[in-house]
């Protein structure tokens, strides 16, 4: 064995030559005791690049999971809303058994008039029973009727997402908020839930009872709304309030703000409420959410413009 010292040209770089050790007499290769084995695999004595590490799939876990997820559904907000009154419409007998005729008698009763109704005028005292265990909670105490907490939204219930607005957005003062999957359920049993029974000594049409959500256009009464049947039925804006953003679930008015809704799409999957002021005010509101707030940088509320025009 013979070891002798040799200057290779082209290593360590194309324009400093090295000075390495080479057994002279030994098939051995020694280039790999010197760091030169890298004609198979260059990256052998390498520390590695940006490449390499895309290459092998390195993975670096974000400190919060889904937060891209989140992010990409919209600007989360925490959402609270529960219909005021009910929705009271007669069917008559002939819509019902032929699809001739048309409701009428279109009313937005208390709830407390709807359970007195149930109580009095009722056919059967057990449907009326049924009616107001359907919907409403007696206090006693209070002396008072309310609605099931099942029927209201709650802020701990759910999320909704501020979606970017468009053009017709901004020129109608507009946002749209997209329901979770919880929050959607609860839509549905609010607008799902229908009595229907004979008031005492009338057997000719139904008194049927039901709730709305954003408002008539909500109400399915055999295929149609309200208005879709003739009437000029509507639901004050107070009683479509929204209330958007409430920080920990805080009742204070300081912590939310109200804006009423106005219609839904998409199976009712995104709502659309009038902001007016709510804009601003949702600025300033320090709101509740899984990503952190407007996690992604982008202004939700006055920032990039959808390429789509459609009119909510």
């Amino acid at each position: 064995m013979s070891f002798e010292f040799v200057k290779k040209q082209n290593k360590p770089t194309t324009t400093k030559e090295g000075i390495y050790l080479v057994d002279t007499e030994s098939s051995i290769n020694t280039k790999e005791l010197n760091g030169l084995d890298y004609d198979v695999d260059l990256e052998r004595f390498s520390l590695g690049n940006w490449n390499s590490i895309r290459k092998y799939n390195k993975v670096f876990p974000a400190a919060q999971s889904g937060v891209v997820e989140e992010i990409e559904q919209g600007r989360p907000v925490r959402l609270k809303f529960e219909p005021k009154t009910m929705i009271k419409s007669e069917i008559p007998n002939t819509l019902i058994e032929s699809g001739e005729g048309v409701p009428w008698g279109f009313d937005t009763p208390s709830f407390f008039s709807m359970a007195y109704w149930a109580d009095d005028w009722s056919a059967y005292p057990e449907k009326g029973q049924i009616l107001k265990n359907m919907f409403l909670s007696y206090d006693p105490n209070l002396v008072v009727y309310n609605l099931l907490n099942s029927f209201k939204i709650d802020y701990n219930d759910g999320f909704g997402y501020i979606q970017e607005r468009t053009d017709n957005d901004f020129v109608n003062n507009r946002i749209r908020i997209k329901l979770d999957p919880n929050l959607r359920a609860i839509r549905e049993r609010i607008l799902n839930t229908v009595w229907e029974g004979y008031e005492y000594n009338n057997s000719n049409h139904k008194r049927r009872y039901q709730l709305y959500f954003e408002g008539v256009s909500s109400v399915d009464i055999y295929g149609k709304n309200p208005t879709e049947w003739g009437d000029g039925l509507n639901i004050p804006p107070e009683n479509r309030q929204l209330s958007i953003g409430v920080v920990n679930g805080s009742d204070d008015a300081r912590d939310h703000i109200d804006a009423p809704m106005l219609s839904s799409y998409g199976g009712g999957e995104y709502i659309t409420l009038t902001v007016d002021d709510a804009v601003a005010s949702l600025d300033e509101l320090d709101v509740t959410t899984q990503g952190g707030e407007d996690a992604a940088g982008t202004d939700l509320l006055h920032g990039v413009e959808c390429d789509s025009d459609m009119d909510r």
